[in-house]
């Protein structure tokens, strides 16, 4: 009781620290978006604070698989020069996405990879701690996975993002396999992560999907806050994350057909849009964004 009252008062005390500094600039500062982005850190470390109450778990050993990543000193360095300005309001676009070779070890072997940073926004790669997009050369596979991200726990909110990975396998929804680990880069300290599989053809076949498939997904770009591609107004604006190995070219039939329907009447609509979208699993994907209250994931 006294411990969870101490964590309430420390939890109070950096609220209201919080809250000041915002409040203090906030009237002068209001409409300048860089400035308030520019305060994160100082947030960040008022939060980490009340890291003080779980000290204990630091004398404990961890069970989390551990990844191994080591990468050249000088190819390192080039990432981190080629990154958009720290806490700015620009997005990781492609002209940011510069990968480089690696070696990653898993479980005691070791696997050629190429890594770059991820994220949209300056909080995945702005901080020593940064987000990280992984994939696999040859014909080799990790865990089964020829692609992944390691991202950051805090832009989950820890536990929360694995548990509503959990709530859409119950609902019978496509998940790719998600992990916590624990990372070290050129033997630094270790972090925790949240592994999360990317969207690949290996995925597909683990989950029993005929080969054909394609899975569809936005290209990158606009700022990050708001200024998005209109993805409804053009297929142009679509790429794909998995190739349709029976069509044999990049087919944007589904998507084209989609955006026609959502341009037509709603009696045409209505008649048709089920004939193209799995109505079981478009329902269950919309109890399953309700119930997150977002349809980010």
């Amino acid at each position: 009781m006294i411990r969870h009252k101490t964590k309430i008062k420390l939890l109070g005390v950096s609220s209201l620290i919080v809250l000041a500094l915002f409040s203090l600039y906030g009237f002068s500062k209001r409409n300048d978006l860089s400035f308030r982005v520019k305060l994160i850190p100082l947030a960040r470390a008022v939060r980490s604070m009340t890291n003080v109450l779980y000290f204990p778990y630091y004398l404990k050993e961890s069970t989390l698989p551990t990844y191994d990543l080591a990468i050249d000193e000088e190819k390192l360095q080039e990432l981190n020069d080629n990154l958009p300005e720290a806490y700015s309001k620009e997005i990781l676009s492609k002209a940011y996405k510069d990968d480089k070779k690696a070696v990653l070890t898993v479980d005691g072997i070791e696997y050629d990879v190429r890594v770059r940073y991820r994220g949209d926004l300056s909080n995945h790669w702005s901080g020593p701690k940064k987000s990280w997009h992984v994939e696999v050369r040859g014909d080799q596979l990790i865990k089964g996975m020829s692609e992944f991200n390691l991202t950051i726990p805090e832009d989950r909110d820890y536990i929360l993002e694995e548990y509503n990975q959990w709530r859409a396998r119950e609902l019978g929804l496509l998940v790719p396999h998600s992990e916590f680990v624990e990372l070290t880069v050129n033997g630094a300290e270790k972090a925790t992560y949240w592994l999360h599989e990317h969207w690949t053809k290996e995925m597909l076949t683990k989950a029993g999907v005929p080969d054909g498939a394609a899975i569809f997904g936005t290209e990158d770009g606009g700022d990050a806050f708001g200024k998005w591609k209109p993805v409804f107004e053009s297929a142009s604006y679509w790429q794909h994350y998995t190739d349709n190995e029976i069509a044999g070219f990049d087919d944007f039939g589904p998507i084209q057909e989609l955006l026609d329907l959502l341009d037509a009447d709603d009696e045409y609509f209505n008649q048709h849009i089920f004939s193209l979208i799995d109505e079981e699993h478009f329902y269950a994907w919309n109890v399953h964004a309700t119930a997150m209250s977002s349809d980010h994931q």
